[in-house]
């Protein structure tokens, strides 16, 4: 398939997503190249459980394969101009390496969530992640799923009376990081 057949192709398979207007203040993560890993913890930030979407792989006779999906993150515009050398981290999720508990990329990372928590901006969902970060437990939580440094990790969050447990499709996270940011 050629370039533009592939760019022509890549609005069919993102049509959900270009069905919502996010501020400018966003990127997008996929499983194109790796699987993205999900922690579940509750309003709390207790941990309850984790799973990932798997890496996209096109279906065969003996595989049904795995969907392309992408989703959408907050960003500032520092963490957009990020390169491999560069300590920019994105405000809530982010890959591995920067939210494994330790050094100068998890400390830019939980310095930028705190801010974000304690603003008047905080969200419910982003002041449980917060708690589940203060408690240090993210590298035992992940150690069955064993996630490289480059591994994006993403926040299900459950509370009663918010049927949204999926914040990456929540838009009051987003209104929230945009006001803040």
């Amino acid at each position: 398939m050629g370039f533009w057949q592939h760019l022509a192709d890549s609005y069919g398979r993102n049509a959900d997503a270009l069905k919502k207007t996010y501020p400018l203040s966003t990127t997008s993560i996929s499983n194109k190249s790796n699987a993205i890993v999900v922690i579940v913890i509750n309003g709390n930030g207790k941990f309850l459980n984790v799973y990932q979407i798997d890496k996209e792989s096109k279906a065969t006779k003996k595989n049904p394969g795995n969907p392309f999906v992408s989703i959408t993150i907050p960003a500032s515009e520092e963490s957009l101009k990020r390169t491999s050398t560069a300590i920019l981290p994105y405000p809530i999720f982010d890959q591995y390496g920067y939210l494994k508990g330790a050094g100068k990329k998890y400390d830019a990372y939980f310095l930028q969530l705190k801010n974000f928590a304690e603003s008047k901006f905080g969200t419910e969902h982003v002041k449980a992640i917060y708690q589940y970060f203060k408690k240090g437990t993210i590298a035992s939580d992940l150690a069955k799923m064993r996630p490289h440094d480059n591994t994006n990790i993403i926040f299900q969050v459950e509370m009663p009376g918010h049927p949204q447990t999926k914040i990456w499709e929540d838009d009051t996270l987003f209104d929230a990081w945009h006001q803040y940011y």
